[in-house]
């Protein structure tokens, strides 16, 4: 069994081929760290094993291995770009990258597969339960996550943009059926708000839905986005749905 520090290191090693000194890198890198901290948490909550912890952790450390190659390209990160940053993971993992990280090849298939699925809008339903165990972990740790860094001003750069544009009637309706919105159909970056507070629709553990709401992650982003108008009434009318949501979710699980 490896140690976390032993993987983090060749994490490090990994990561030193690129820019150490982009911003873009080294928050993603941050992001990386907190993601793979996150799925050992959530597996502890679920009473996992040693080595199914260390599984969830691995997928942790790896899930975003893709989006370096992303930034080398395109120097920036988006799940608009033309590279789908978790198949290029995958094929990147699949085709012997896994051996800088890995020696041992029996957890190949999990971490394989939840790389994959991470980004998808929902996983594939012919997953055995073992594989979706992994995939649910990793994809609660990454919005988990995503939604820290969305809720301190001083922790993200993504406040910067137009925040008259007119939401998508189709992307509302969306919201309010309490499923993930597609990426395919963001007009703007008002859609984008709407697919972020969408998250909490696709959390599947109670540790992830406490953390999100005892935090107040969706109340503090949407105070910092300062919105005026309009879309501040529809967005405050979607903060408070997706806050009863996760009370309903975590009444849900507690019964």
């Amino acid at each position: 069994m490896y140690s976390f520090d032993e993987i983090q290191r060749k994490f490090e090693d990994f990561t030193n081929l690129y820019n150490a000194n982009s911003y873009i890198v080294n928050a993603k890198k941050d992001h990386v760290y907190n993601v793979a901290n996150n799925s050992i948490e959530i597996a502890k909550s679920l009473n996992l094993s040693k080595e199914d912890i260390m599984i969830a952790f691995l997928i942790g450390m790896l899930h975003d291995i893709g989006r370096f190659k992303e930034v080398e390209k395109y120097n920036e990160l988006s799940d608009k770009c033309e590279m789908d940053h978790a198949e290029y993971g995958y094929k990147l993992l699949k085709n012997g990258l896994i051996n800088q990280f890995v020696e041992i090849r029996d957890y190949d298939h999990f971490i394989f597969i939840a790389v994959r699925m991470h980004n998808k809008l929902h996983i594939n339903s012919s997953l055995t339960s073992r594989e979706k165990l992994f995939c649910q972990i990793i994809r609660d740790a990454d919005k988990l996550d995503i939604l820290k860094r969305l809720s301190d001003k001083n922790y993200t750069y993504d406040y910067d943009f137009d925040k008259s544009q007119e939401i998508s009637s189709d992307v509302k309706e969306i919201f309010f059926h309490n499923e993930s919105i597609p990426h395919s159909i963001q007009r703007n970056k008002m859609d984008q708000v709407v697919t972020r507070l969408a998250f909490v629709f696709d959390i599947n553990y109670k540790y992830t839905l406490e953390r999100i709401k005892n935090k107040k992650y969706i109340d503090s982003y949407v105070e910092n986005l300062n919105l005026k108008g309009n879309n501040k009434v529809i967005i405050e009318n979607m903060r408070k749905y997706a806050n009863d949501y996760l009370d309903l979710k975590i009444k849900e699980e507690l019964s």
